[in-house]
């Protein structure tokens, strides 16, 4: 926004979906690299360290599903923090504050067992839980794509009602 980049985009004769969706493709692959560079170190760098690799059962096309719809959940928060946000100091204090909070409420920072019961119906309300419990269920349970179908569809919803939000 200092540079004006945004203003120049308006200028130009390109529909302003354009750019949304411009952005929320470059997003999105940059954080299915990020998953499968996560996997990678799983698979190969763990086994140099003498531990044991990552065992991902044969479900990489479950993986890449709810890496994708993960990566459009992460993305389009991104997107409707960005869009909202006046400055870069708004961005970057709000945006932090409700992924951890999120994060404590999902049940990634401690086990949901061990919350209170109020707590942990709360995390029925999290993007992140839903995620976190897709990827347990794959990489823990070793269950298949049964399995993540309920979090996959509410991460799709999430990321929906997201972008509807930033394409007001």
């Amino acid at each position: 926004r200092a540079l004006g980049v945004l203003t120049r985009f308006y200028i130009a004769p390109i529909h302003r979906s354009f750019l949304i969706i411009g952005r929320l493709i470059a997003f999105m692959v940059i954080n299915f690299l990020q998953l499968w560079l996560m996997l990678l170190v799983g698979l190969i760098v763990m086994p140099w360290l003498g531990l044991p690799a990552l065992n991902l059962s044969g479900h990489i096309t479950a993986l890449c599903l709810m890496g994708l719809v993960s990566a459009a959940a992460a993305t389009t928060f991104g997107l409707l923090v960005g869009t909202y946000a006046k400055t870069i100091e708004q961005a970057a204090s709000f945006a932090p504050i409700i992924i951890v909070i999120s994060a404590a409420i999902g049940g990634i920072m401690m086990p949901l067992y061990l919350m209170p019961e109020s707590l942990q119906h709360l995390a029925n309300f999290s993007p992140l839980h839903w995620a976190h419990v897709g990827f347990i269920n794959l990489l823990v349970r070793h269950e298949g794509v049964t399995a993540i179908i309920w979090p996959m569809v509410k991460l799709l919803v999430f990321s929906v009602v997201m972008l509807l939000l930033v394409m007001m």
